[in-house]
């Protein structure tokens, strides 16, 4: 992500981090070729285009974000990032805020939960990537990763089916 801030000044509230949609510059095919690629590398599916996704938010966060949201009588939509099929079914990784800019964020730059955020907005602006959890998710795991088309239909039609 690119923000108009950076590490070396001080907070200026500007709440840019809070305005999360990145546009991505792939056409259809490309991004249909990095998902296909991804899939066949580490087993992940992504359901929505990579314009769409935001922030990752653990399980836990979604439950204190919509429970937050609730409270504050603000809508919020959590969908599901990267999900895996297993031999124990349908894994959902993580999850991400379906918004362009962050439902929390107040009229005056203000974060409305901000004991409760996610990790991710309290590691900014030194946001770091450690994939140990990950590696120990997909080594624990038995993922499916035969047939792409397959199993993203079945997911899909199971989350949908579920959601109902």
């Amino acid at each position: 992500m690119r923000f108009k801030c950076n590490k070396k000044e001080e907070c200026k509230f500007c709440a840019e981090c809070c305005r999360f949609r990145e546009k991505t510059d792939f056409n259809e095919k490309e991004e249909s070729d990095i998902k296909r690629a991804l899939f066949a590398k580490t087993g992940t599916l992504y359901l929505y285009p990579f314009s769409r996704y935001t922030i990752n938010i653990t399980a836990e966060e979604k439950k204190i974000l919509e429970e937050g949201a609730k409270k504050k009588e603000i809508e919020i939509n959590i969908l599901p990032k990267k999900i895996f099929i297993t031999d124990e079914g349908i894994i959902i990784y993580d999850y991400f805020i379906d918004a362009d800019v962050c439902p929390f964020l107040t009229a005056d730059n203000k974060c409305s939960i901000y004991e409760k955020r996610p990790l991710i907005c309290r590691q900014f602006p030194n946001i770091g990537y450690d994939n140990s959890d990950f590696l120990s998710f997909k080594n624990s795991h038995n993922i499916i990763k035969v047939n792409y088309d397959k199993c993203l239909e079945y997911v899909k039609e199971k989350l949908v089916t579920s959601s109902r």
